[in-house]
C-alpha cells in the first residue's frame, strides 16, 4: 500500500502533504462518483454542539479524511467529504464576518487599533477559501493583498478615512468577493462542474454585515430573477445558516457596550468562537499516492456505516467505474452530464419515496441480476459491494464501462422498482397477500410464486426467479427500455388465457413453467435449503448478458428428496404461533379449494372453484381447529378426550381453512357443532368438507351421558391427516 502518512490535523492543514516542509496548500477535490454534500442541519448542529461541550483546552477529534495526493494538482478527497465541506463552509462564514469587522474598524475610530490583527485574520481565512496566486506581482497574491493593509494604514495615518475605505472596497467589496469566487480556484472543488457552480452560487449569495448597529446582519437570499436553489444548493444554504445560528447562539449575548457599536462586539465574539471551532476540530488525515489504496481505506472506514448510507456506497461503485473505465476520450463535461442524468434517475425514479424494505429488495434483486452472484444476502450491503467489485473487474481498456452500460445497469434497478410496484410487494401482511394471490383465478402462476417466496422471506430463492424473468426480458429489450419492461411485467401478472391477448405469449409460457417448478420446491421443502439450492442454478445460468435462457427442471434426485421431505414434515407438523411451514399449509389448502375430487378414483381434477367464498373472506382466510384447542369446561363431555389431546388437535388432521369472521363466530364449538360454520363460509358442497363429515361419521362415539351428541375418536384425526397428505401430494404433482 502506497501510504504516505497519517496525522492529526486541523482544517487549515488538510491540504498540506505530510512530511513536506514547504507547507504548500493544495485544494481538495471531490471525485465524479462521490455523492453531493448531504449533511442535514442536525448533523452540522451536532458537530458544533459536541465540540462546544468537549473538554476545555483540548482538541476535538471528529473522524478521518482519506486523500490521494498529487504534487502539483488538487488532492482527491476520497472519504470525509461531509466533515471537510462543513469546515470549509464554517471558514467561509468566518471570512465574511472578518471582512465586515475590518470595514467596521475603518468606520469607527474606537476600533482602529484592531484593524491590523483583524485584517491578518481575514487574509488567513481567505487563503483557505480560494487558492491565492503564487506570483507576488499578481494583485490577488498573498503578498499583494498583505501590502493593501500597509496602504490602508498609510491613509489612516494621514487622516484620510474615506480613501482607506475606498482602497479596502476596491479589493474586498461584495462585488469583488463574488468575482474572486467565480474566477479563482476554491480550496474545495468537485470533478463535477455542476457541483462547483452550485457551491459558488450559494457562497456568492451570503452577506454578513454590521450595518444594523445592534446586531449582525445575515442573509443568504438570491437576487430577484435568479434560478431558485436546487435541492443540492439548499443543503449548502441550510448548513451555512445552521453554522451561523449555532455559533451565534453560543456566544455571549450579554454584551455591555453602547448600543451604537453592539453589533461590532457581537461580531468579535462570534469571530472568536467560530475561529476557535475551526482550529479545535481535528481529523486524522490519511494520505496515499494510489487511488486503489484510498478506495480500500474508504471501504474499511465505511464498514462502520457512519459516513455514508448503503445506497450511496453502492451507487459510488457504479460512478467510480464509469469515471475510471469509460473511454479516455470522453470529456469531463460529458461525464458530468451523464452522472447528473443518472443521479436524477437514481433519486427521482428508482428510490423516490421508497421505504427501507423497498430499497433493500430493489438493490438485492438488481445487484443479483447484474453480477450473477449467488453469495449476496438480502440484508448485507457489503456483500453487494463485493459482488459489484467482481463484476467491474471484467471491464478494462479493451472492454470499456461506458455510458450505455452504466445506463443499462441503472435500468435494471428501475426494472426491480417496477416489479415491486406492479406485483404489489408490500411489507405488511405478506402472508395474506400470498393467500389472496393463491385463491385468485385472475392472477398468474408467476405472480403467485413471487408472493409465496416473498411471504416466506426466501429472498435468495426469489432472486433465482427474478433473474430468470429479467434474462427473458433482456432478450426482448436488451437495454431494459423501461416502457417496454413495464408492458412485459404487466403481462406476466395475467393468466395465459387467449382472452387476455398477450403480446409475449412465449415469454409468459417459459416464465410460468419456471415459476411452477419453484412454487413446487418452495412448498414441498421443509426449509429454505432445497429451494435455495434450486435457485442457485437459476442464478448461475441467468444474469446480465448471460447465454441463452434455459428452464431449470426439477431433477429426479431432487424430486425424490422433496417427496420424502414433504411427507415427513406434513406428518410431524404442529400448529403453534412459531410453526414452520404454516404458510405452506395454508397455500396448499388454498390450491385444494380450487380443485374437485373424483370420488370413484380419489383423484383431484382442476375445475372452477367449487365454493362461494368471497374475496373479502379470502383476505381473512385462517387455519381453524375443527376440534377446538380450548375446551368449554361447562360442557367438557362434548369434546375429544385423550391423554395426547394437544398433539391430535394441533396436527394437520384437525385443520380446516375458515375465514376470520366465521372462525370468530365458531370460537371453541365442538366438532359436531362446527360443520354449520364451514357451510356458512361457502364450503358446504366442497369435497374437503364432505369428506371431513364422512370421516367424522365413520369415527365418532357418543359423548358421556348423551344419546345424540357425538365426539370424534383419535382415528378421525389420523385418517383425516392421511387423507389431506394424499390430497396435498396430488396438489404439488
Amino acid at each position: 500500500m502506497d501510504l504516505k502518512g497519517a496525522e492529526i490535523r486541523k482544517f487549515k492543514e488538510m491540504g498540506r502533504i505530510i512530511n513536506d516542509n514547504s507547507n504548500k496548500q493544495h485544494p481538495l477535490k471531490v471525485p465524479h462518483y462521490q455523492r453531493p454534500y448531504k449533511w442535514a442541519p442536525e448533523n452540522v448542529e451536532k458537530l458544533i454542539t459536541d465540540w462546544f461541550n468537549h473538554e476545555e483546552n483540548s482538541d476535538y477529534f471528529c473522524g478521518s479524511i482519506v486523500t490521494v495526493i498529487h504534487t502539483d494538482q488538487p488532492h482527491d478527497l476520497i472519504d470525509g467529504q461531509q466533515r471537510f465541506t462543513t469546515l470549509f463552509l464554517a471558514n467561509f462564514v468566518s471570512f465574511m464576518t472578518l471582512r465586515s469587522l475590518v470595514l467596521a474598524t475603518l468606520k469607527y475610530q474606537g476600533y482602529a487599533m484592531r484593524f491590523i490583527t483583524l485584517y491578518d485574520e481575514m487574509l488567513d481565512s481567505l487563503q483557505h477559501v480560494i487558492l491565492l496566486d503564487s506570483d507576488d506581482s499578481s494583485p490577488t497574491s498573498l503578498s499583494s493583498l498583505s501590502n493593501i493593509k500597509n496602504r490602508i494604514i498609510d491613509e489612516l495615518s494621514n487622516g484620510n478615512l474615506d480613501a482607506a475605505i475606498e482602497i479596502f472596497n476596491k479589493y474586498f467589496s461584495m462585488a469583488e468577493i463574488r468575482s474572486l469566487l467565480h474566477h479563482k480556484t476554491l480550496n474545495l472543488q468537485y470533478d463535477r462542474s455542476s457541483f462547483n457552480t452550485s457551491l459558488v452560487k450559494v457562497m456568492c449569495a451570503l452577506d454578513i454585515n454590521l450595518e444594523n448597529e445592534k446586531d449582525i446582519n445575515f442573509s443568504i437570499d438570491l437576487d430577484e430573477g435568479q434560478i431558485p436553489y436546487s435541492d443540492n444548493e439548499q443543503t449548502y444554504v441550510n448548513s451555512i445558516k445552521t453554522i451561523f445560528e449555532s455559533i451565534k447562539n453560543k456566544t455571549n449575548s450579554e454584551i455591555k457596550s453602547p448600543s451604537h457599536i453592539k453589533s461590532i462586539q457581537m461580531a468579535i465574539s462570534f469571530k472568536d468562537m467560530i475561529s476557535e471551532f475551526i482550529d479545535d476540530v481535528k481529523v486524522c488525515i490519511v494520505q496515499t499516492g494510489n487511488p486503489d489504496d484510498a478506495y480500500t481505506l474508504f471501504e474499511v472506514l465505511n464498514d462502520r456505516a457512519l459516513a455514508l448510507e448503503d445506497l450511496d456506497l453502492i451507487k459510488n461503485e457504479f460512478y467510480k467505474n464509469y469515471v475510471l473505465k469509460s473511454d479516455s476520450k470522453v470529456s469531463e463535461e460529458e461525464k458530468d452530464r451523464v452522472l447528473q442524468k443518472l443521479d436524477d434517475k437514481w433519486v427521482n425514479e428508482i428510490f423516490n419515496k421508497t421505504q427501507d424494505y423497498e430499497k433493500k429488495l430493489i438493490t438485492f434483486l438488481a445487484v443479483g441480476y447484474i453480477t450473477g452472484s449467488e453469495n449476496i444476502k438480502y440484508d448485507n450491503s457489503k456483500g453487494f459491494r463485493d459482488a459489484l467489485k467482481s463484476y467491474f473487474n471484467m471491464y478494462d481498456s479493451n472492454n470499456r464501462y461506458d455510458q450505455y452500460r452504466i445506463a443499462k445497469d441503472f435500468n435494471v434497478f428501475l426494472t426491480c422498482k417496477k416489479l415491486m410496484e406492479l406485483f404489489f410487494l408490500k411489507y405488511q401482511k405478506k402472508d395474506l397477500v400470498a393467500l389472496q394471490a393463491e385463491y385468485s383465478t385472475e392472477t398468474s402462476e408467476i405472480y403467485k410464486t413471487v408472493h409465496l417466496l416473498y411471504a416466506k422471506d426466501q429472498f435468495g430463492v426469489l432472486l433465482g426467479l427474478t433473474n430468470f424473468i429479467f434474462r427473458n426480458i433482456e432478450s426482448i429489450s436488451p437495454d431494459f427500455e423501461i416502457s417496454q419492461v413495464k408492458n412485459i411485467l404487466e403481462e406476466l401478472l395475467k393468466t395465459n388465457h387467449p382472452s387476455n391477448g398477450l403480446k409475449y405469449p412465449d415469454l409468459h409460457s417459459i416464465c410460468t413453467a419456471q415459476s411452477k417448478s419453484l412454487w413446487k420446491v418452495a412448498v414441498m421443502a421443509k426449509d429454505y435449503k432445497a429451494p435455495r439450492s434450486f435457485a442457485v442454478s437459476l442464478i448461475n445460468q441467468h444474469f446480465l448478458s448471460s447465454p441463452k435462457v434455459n428452464v431449470c427442471s426439477i431433477s429426479v434426485e431432487l424430486n425424490s428428496h422433496l417427496n420424502s421431505e414433504f411427507e415427513s414434515w406434513l406428518r410431524s407438523w404442529r400448529y403453534t404461533s412459531s410453526s414452520k411451514n404454516t404458510l405452506s399449509i395454508r397455500i396448499l389448502f388454498a390450491r385444494l379449494i380450487k380443485m374437485s375430487l373424483d370420488i370413484s378414483t380419489m383423484k383431484l381434477t382442476t375445475s372452477t372453484i367449487a365454493n362461494t367464498i368471497s374475496q373479502a373472506d379470502v383476505a381473512e382466510m385462517q387455519l381453524d381447529h375443527i376440534e377446538p384447542s380450548k375446551v368449554n369446561f361447562l360442557a367438557e363431555n362434548k369434546y375429544f378426550k385423550h391423554i395426547d389431546r394437544e398433539r391430535f388437535v394441533n396436527e394437520l388432521g384437525n385443520m380446516m381453512p375458515l375465514p376470520g369472521a366465521q372462525n370468530r363466530d365458531k370460537s371453541n364449538q365442538p366438532v359436531m357443532e362446527s360443520f354449520k360454520f364451514f357451510e356458512k363460509a361457502g364450503l358446504e358442497n366442497h369435497f374437503i368438507l364432505t369428506q371431513t363429515r364422512k370421516l367424522f361419521e365413520e369415527n365418532k362415539v357418543l359423548s358421556t351421558g348423551s344419546t345424540d351428541f357425538y365426539i370424534p375418536t383419535e382415528s378421525f384425526f389420523e385418517e383425516r391427516k392421511e387423507f389431506l397428505i394424499d390430497m396435498f401430494k396430488q396438489v404439488v404433482s
